[in-house]
């Protein structure tokens, strides 16, 4: 026998016989039934972007069924603490799609659950991961040799990089090419920018360049041999001082004036050397393989300090607000030196492979392969930071900026990314870039973010300006100078 129900519901079941003489026995003990209703099914996330530029809108379709083919209806948890009214598909649709703008930047897991209309609900779906990037782009300029420097900012605020052929562009504020100039060889270093304009850049050949403000060669100073082409891995441009002396790594360290005359030239037979960091008493501090030297405008050495550099080019020094002089050893040490006579304040391991770079409070920062470290100005490590994805390397020196974010570039097998956190080893945004390589970042006063890319050079609709802290990103400003004395 059966029965159908009409009604959800508990119903208890008895039962009594009857004989042929229509006797009756007693009603059985009950046997309850429950006529129950199933939740909907998982709805599933059919589709919806991987990222996102900050303020814009990101749409996701989703699909659900239930077993008693009620009517459904959709809701989703942004991510963010938010979620979305209960949505309802058309008549007949079992699939909705609707749109959500993040108001913040950063790694967001989208879900959704279903409800019928008896009010049964489902599991929440698996996660849809949304990368809002932080930054806008602006505008891009394709290059298609591939620029490998990490660009510079001029006076007037146009951008200078070089490209793997050699050639040096300039790129104006809206994006288009203002002029080109051939080195007739591989650039050796990145360009430095004097208060005046001129684009200093070494080629692989030994040659600087001096540049005029329209790209036309003003002079060229062979400083001595050939020399690795610039990279991402190093990178040894020249350093500007207030006086309008240029000082060139090559192999040796070379005075120049602003005309392209020699002052003077030292070098030791112990090394390469690297950008030397100009204090703001006009001290310069630069590496000559294993040894940190400190040496007077007129080339004095004043005192000289053994830092392990593995034989190659030490990674450049950086200068303090109290004249500390911060440097990172292939022996995993990063040393904080007195400026007096270059004896250890302290030393810290960090493993760093990057030039330090300092917050607004003084915190120093270096890079590993695969960790950021914050040390405090006394010597102990206050945070450090890896790349949400495992695949992910730091790949050049952070920037530090006004509002308290630190710009850090990373590369992968899944492309490169420029991560900003705050000054708690907190990521704010992910730029997630779908690019094979990212230069450290170049910073205007309005706070555009111009980064060279594998293809090309990006501009970013950055807000902050480069903090204003003694040393706050590699080569200290945005024109490469090295000088501490630079105004921002």
């Amino acid at each position: 026998m059966n029965k159908a129900y009409s009604a959800y519901g508990t119903y208890d079941i008895t039962v009594r016989l009857k004989d042929k003489k229509n006797a009756l026995s007693g009603w059985s003990d009950p046997h309850s039934v429950v006529i129950g209703h199933s939740q909907p099914l998982t709805p599933a996330i059919l589709a919806g972007p991987d990222s996102i530029w900050f303020t814009n809108s990101a749409t996701f379709l989703v699909a659900g069924s239930d077993p008693d083919r009620e009517k459904l209806r959709f809701k989703f948890a942004w991510g963010d603490g938010d979620t979305s009214d209960w949505l309802e598909p058309n008549v007949g649709d079992t699939a909705i799609s609707t749109s959500y703008t993040w108001d913040s930047a950063g790694r967001f897991d989208v879900t959704v659950r279903a409800e019928d209309t008896t009010g049964d609900l489902s599991s929440w779906s698996s996660s849809k991961t949304v990368v809002v990037r932080g930054l806008d782009e602006k505008w891009f300029f394709k290059d298609d040799s591939g620029p490998v420097t990490t660009p510079v900012i001029m006076p007037d605020g146009a951008i200078v990089f070089a490209d793997r052929a050699g050639i040096v562009r300039e790129v104006s504020t809206s994006g288009g090419e203002v002029w080109k100039y051939a080195m007739g060889a591989a650039p050796g270093s990145s360009p430095s920018v004097a208060a005046s304009g001129t684009v200093f850049i070494l080629g692989s050949d030994g040659n600087l360049d001096a540049l005029s403000t329209a790209g036309k060669l003003l002079w060229q100073h062979q400083v001595g041999g050939q020399l690795p082409p610039a990279s991402r891995n190093y990178d040894a441009p020249p350093s500007i001082s207030g006086e309008r002396i240029v000082y060139v790594p090559g192999d040796s360290l070379y005075a120049l004036d602003e005309f392209g005359a020699l002052k003077w030239r030292i070098g030791r037979p112990n090394g390469l050397v690297s950008s030397p960091a100009i204090a703001a008493n006009g001290t310069i501090y630069v590496r000559f393989g294993d040894t940190l030297d400190a040496l007077t405008a007129d080339s004095l050495t004043t005192w000289s300090r053994y830092v392990p550099a593995g034989g190659g080019k030490g990674l450049p020094p950086s200068v303090g607000a109290d004249g500390t002089v911060y440097c990172s050893g292939t022996d995993g040490l990063l040393y904080a030196l007195s400026p007096t006579n270059g004896v250890p304040l302290w030393t810290v391991q960090t493993s760093g492979e990057t030039e330090p770079v300092l917050g607004l409070d003084g915190t120093i920062y270096v890079e590993s392969n695969q960790l950021l470290v914050a040390v405090s100005p006394t010597g102990s490590v206050t945070w450090t930071a890896a790349p949400e994805d495992p695949s992910q390397s730091w790949s050049a020196p952070v920037v530090v900026v006004a509002d308290s974010a630190i710009y850090a570039p990373t590369r992968g097998s899944s492309g490169s990314s420029l991560l900003a956190f705050n000054h708690a080893s907190t990521i704010r945004w992910d730029l997630a870039a779908d690019i094979a390589e990212l230069t450290s970042p170049c910073i205007s006063t309005t706070g555009v973010v111009y980064v060279a890319t594998d293809s090309g050079l990006m501009a970013l609709s950055g807000s902050s300006a480069l903090a204003k802290s003694a040393w706050p990103c590699a080569r200290h400003d945005s024109q490469h100078t090295s000088w501490e004395g630079w105004a921002f």
